[in-house]
Protein backbone atom coordinates (compact mmCIF):
# COMPACT_ATOMS: atom_id res chain seq x y z
CA UNK A 1 0.00 0.00 0.00
CA UNK A 2 1.33 3.58 -0.98
CA UNK A 3 0.81 6.52 1.43
CA UNK A 4 0.78 9.83 -0.72
CA UNK A 5 2.20 12.67 1.50
CA UNK A 6 -0.41 15.67 1.53
CA UNK A 7 2.58 18.25 1.10
CA UNK A 8 3.58 16.42 -2.49
CA UNK A 9 0.14 15.45 -4.10
CA UNK A 10 -0.86 16.94 -7.51
CA UNK A 11 -3.24 19.59 -7.44
CA UNK A 12 -6.03 17.33 -8.99
CA UNK A 13 -6.39 15.12 -5.99
CA UNK A 14 -7.01 17.92 -3.76
CA UNK A 15 -9.87 18.92 -6.46
CA UNK A 16 -10.90 14.86 -6.15
CA UNK A 17 -11.60 15.40 -2.65
CA UNK A 18 -13.64 18.94 -2.24
CA UNK A 19 -15.74 17.20 -4.92
CA UNK A 20 -16.19 13.76 -3.14
CA UNK A 21 -16.63 15.71 0.41
CA UNK A 22 -19.71 17.88 -1.67
CA UNK A 23 -21.02 14.45 -2.48
CA UNK A 24 -20.91 13.20 1.37
CA UNK A 25 -22.46 16.45 2.21
CA UNK A 26 -26.29 15.34 3.48
CA UNK A 27 -29.17 15.81 0.68
CA UNK A 28 -30.91 17.91 3.16
CA UNK A 29 -28.63 20.67 3.39
CA UNK A 30 -27.99 20.99 0.06
CA UNK A 31 -30.30 23.04 -2.46
CA UNK A 32 -31.60 20.93 -5.59
CA UNK A 33 -33.04 23.22 -8.81
CA UNK A 34 -36.37 22.51 -7.44
CA UNK A 35 -35.56 24.01 -4.19
CA UNK A 36 -33.98 27.14 -5.84
CA UNK A 37 -37.20 27.51 -7.89
CA UNK A 38 -39.02 27.21 -4.77
CA UNK A 39 -37.20 29.75 -3.70
CA UNK A 40 -37.98 31.86 -6.70
CA UNK A 41 -41.69 31.51 -6.05
CA UNK A 42 -40.93 32.99 -2.09
CA UNK A 43 -39.43 35.44 -3.46
CA UNK A 44 -42.32 37.08 -6.06
CA UNK A 45 -44.77 36.55 -3.26
CA UNK A 46 -42.52 38.17 -0.79
CA UNK A 47 -42.07 41.44 -3.54
CA UNK A 48 -45.65 41.39 -4.23
CA UNK A 49 -46.12 41.97 -0.44
CA UNK A 50 -43.38 44.75 -0.92
CA UNK A 51 -44.91 46.48 -3.73
CA UNK A 52 -48.57 46.22 -2.41
CA UNK A 53 -46.96 48.12 1.18
CA UNK A 54 -44.23 50.42 -0.71
CA UNK A 55 -46.19 51.28 -3.65
CA UNK A 56 -49.93 51.15 -2.92
CA UNK A 57 -50.05 51.42 0.50
CA UNK A 58 -47.54 53.99 2.56
CA UNK A 59 -48.61 56.69 -0.34
CA UNK A 60 -51.97 56.21 0.39
CA UNK A 61 -50.96 56.59 4.14
CA UNK A 62 -48.62 59.82 3.62
CA UNK A 63 -50.90 61.40 1.55
CA UNK A 64 -48.77 61.57 -1.59
CA UNK A 65 -51.07 59.86 -3.88
CA UNK A 66 -50.12 59.34 -7.06
CA UNK A 67 -53.28 57.46 -9.35
CA UNK A 68 -50.45 55.65 -11.74
CA UNK A 69 -47.68 54.78 -9.35
CA UNK A 70 -50.21 53.00 -7.27
CA UNK A 71 -51.76 51.15 -10.49
CA UNK A 72 -48.04 50.56 -11.61
CA UNK A 73 -47.32 48.76 -7.86
CA UNK A 74 -50.50 46.86 -8.21
CA UNK A 75 -50.35 45.68 -11.27
CA UNK A 76 -46.60 44.39 -10.49
CA UNK A 77 -47.82 42.58 -7.71
CA UNK A 78 -50.03 41.08 -9.65
CA UNK A 79 -47.54 39.74 -12.34
CA UNK A 80 -45.14 39.08 -9.52
CA UNK A 81 -48.05 36.83 -7.83
CA UNK A 82 -48.76 35.27 -11.68
CA UNK A 83 -45.19 34.56 -12.06
CA UNK A 84 -44.81 33.03 -8.42
CA UNK A 85 -47.65 30.36 -9.68
CA UNK A 86 -45.12 29.33 -12.70
CA UNK A 87 -42.22 29.02 -10.54
CA UNK A 88 -44.52 26.79 -8.22
CA UNK A 89 -46.07 24.74 -11.56
CA UNK A 90 -41.90 24.40 -12.86
CA UNK A 91 -40.48 23.32 -8.91
CA UNK A 92 -43.20 20.66 -8.80
CA UNK A 93 -42.37 19.24 -11.77
CA UNK A 94 -38.63 19.60 -11.21
CA UNK A 95 -39.04 18.23 -8.20
CA UNK A 96 -40.91 14.82 -9.75
CA UNK A 97 -37.94 14.13 -12.57
CA UNK A 98 -34.86 14.78 -10.42
CA UNK A 99 -34.31 14.49 -6.84
CA UNK A 100 -35.58 16.71 -4.60
CA UNK A 101 -33.98 17.59 -1.13
CA UNK A 102 -35.64 16.73 2.44
CA UNK A 103 -35.99 20.51 2.70
CA UNK A 104 -37.90 20.59 -0.29
CA UNK A 105 -41.66 19.92 0.78
CA UNK A 106 -41.07 22.12 3.57
CA UNK A 107 -39.97 24.69 1.41
CA UNK A 108 -42.65 24.51 -0.62
CA UNK A 109 -44.85 25.09 1.87
CA UNK A 110 -43.69 28.08 3.18
CA UNK A 111 -43.25 29.47 -0.11
CA UNK A 112 -47.06 28.67 -1.06
CA UNK A 113 -48.25 30.43 2.49
CA UNK A 114 -46.31 33.50 1.18
CA UNK A 115 -47.16 33.45 -2.95
CA UNK A 116 -50.70 32.65 -2.50
CA UNK A 117 -51.65 32.55 1.58
CA UNK A 118 -50.54 35.83 2.31
CA UNK A 119 -49.71 38.15 -0.72
CA UNK A 120 -53.22 37.63 -2.14
CA UNK A 121 -55.02 38.98 0.96
CA UNK A 122 -52.75 41.33 2.23
CA UNK A 123 -53.49 42.98 -1.42
CA UNK A 124 -57.02 42.79 -1.45
CA UNK A 125 -56.76 44.24 2.21
CA UNK A 126 -54.71 46.92 1.48
CA UNK A 127 -56.69 47.65 -2.25
CA UNK A 128 -60.18 47.79 -0.26
CA UNK A 129 -58.39 50.35 2.53
CA UNK A 130 -56.97 52.47 -0.60
CA UNK A 131 -59.72 52.25 -3.18
CA UNK A 132 -62.73 55.45 -2.57
CA UNK A 133 -65.74 53.31 -3.91
CA UNK A 134 -64.63 49.88 -1.59
CA UNK A 135 -65.83 48.67 0.98
CA UNK A 136 -62.93 47.29 3.99
CA UNK A 137 -64.73 45.20 6.19
CA UNK A 138 -65.89 43.34 2.58
CA UNK A 139 -62.30 43.46 1.57
CA UNK A 140 -61.23 42.06 4.93
CA UNK A 141 -64.12 38.82 4.40
CA UNK A 142 -62.78 38.24 1.10
CA UNK A 143 -59.14 38.31 2.21
CA UNK A 144 -59.89 36.15 5.06
CA UNK A 145 -61.99 33.52 2.89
Amino acid sequence: MTVIDPDTQPAWVAEVDEEDAADDMPLSTRLSIADTLTLGNAICGFMAVYFTTTGVLIPHLTGNEDGGMARHSAAMAVILMLLASIFDLFDGLVARKLRASAMGAELDNLSDLISFGLAPAYFVVTWGMVAPDSHQRVSVVAAVV
